[in-house]
């Protein structure tokens, strides 16, 4: 029930994500201001998401006919790129002038 929980409010996030990025594909910009609250809602949000992950299931491996993928490294690769993408848009990023703009 919690990993359903968990995953759900994942889905939620990420959901927000591509309705915001498909609705800026339309024409429309969002503002400096709303780019940074997604930013922190996305970063806070990655950070429950690995934090309650359950023991059990971070040393999961998922097998698909692709491969496979250690789940404790997805949730570590998963935070880096929150990371990253948070530091691009921090105003003490030189680049983060032409990000923003």
């Amino acid at each position: 029930m919690r990993m359903a929980k968990t995953l759900l409010t994942l889905l939620v996030a990420l959901s927000v994500v591509v309705a915001t990025v498909l609705s800026a594909d339309q024409g429309t910009r969002m503002s400096d201001k709303e780019v940074k609250k997604l930013i922190g809602t996305i970063d806070k949000n990655v950070e429950h998401f690995t934090k309650t992950m359950d023991s059990l299931y971070r040393k999961a491996r998922i097998r698909s006919a692709d491969g496979e993928v250690d789940f404790e490294d997805y949730l570590k690769n998963l935070k880096d790129l929150a990371k990253k993408m948070k530091s691009r848009f921090d105003l003490k990023n030189p680049a983060n002038g032409g990000v923003l703009a």
